[in-house]
């Protein structure tokens, strides 16, 4: 229920970055410290992806990570 809107602000972030100097300077800061996952820095955040590229990338790689936290007992979220 969460993933579209999660990519969409993801893609968001990702338009901002290649299409703008001064924010792809912050981002390329910020991403030494905090963008840990090879994955992200290597196949996700790299010029010239389409959405759908984007979103296959970074569903394939969230997608277990939530899959082993359900497996463990954490609830799924409900909005209400």
């Amino acid at each position: 229920m969460y993933i579209k809107r999660f990519v969409d602000i993801q893609w968001f972030l990702y338009c901002c970055v290649f299409s703008n100097e001064k924010i792809r300077f912050k981002f390329d800061r910020c991403r030494q410290d905090n963008l840990n996952e090879i994955w992200a820095t290597e196949l996700l955040f790299v010029p010239g992806r389409t959405k759908e590229e984007f979103k296959n990338i970074l569903v394939q790689n969230i997608r277990p990570i939530y899959n082993s936290a359900e497996l463990q007992g954490f609830t799924i979220w409900t909005y209400k």
